[in-house]
């Protein structure tokens, strides 16, 4: 599927959020199913201010109801990694994934 519309189609169907910075530039844009499976679409902004993005991560995180979260972060994306760890998500496993056998890490975090 098409990136941009894989996008589109997850804020149709999920709760999806966007979080802004201290100088109102775009960081990241989430969503969660019903099931408790959430996605991360983050901005290049996150490098220039990586304090305040581990900051607007912890306040959304707080605000969610969900008992359970859970997701697969791609190995090579180090600042959503270091956010997951930031917010007490614990990793569950290492597996190849998608067509490339790149590799992706299963996070989930009890609420």
């Amino acid at each position: 599927m098409n990136p941009v519309l894989s996008i589109a189609l997850d804020f149709l169907l999920d709760d999806s959020y966007l979080v802004y910075g201290p100088n109102g530039e775009l960081f990241f844009a989430y969503g969660i199913r019903q099931d408790g499976e959430f996605w991360v679409q983050m901005t290049d902004n996150v490098h220039k201010h990586p304090i305040a993005f581990l900051r607007a991560g912890k306040s959304m995180l707080e605000q969610l109801t969900y008992p359970l979260l859970w997701s697969h972060i791609d190995i090579t994306n180090k600042p959503l990694l270091d956010l997951a760890k930031y917010l007490g998500f614990k990793v569950l496993r290492v597996f190849p994934d998608g067509p490339f056998n790149t590799y992706s890490i299963e996070i989930v975090r009890l609420c």
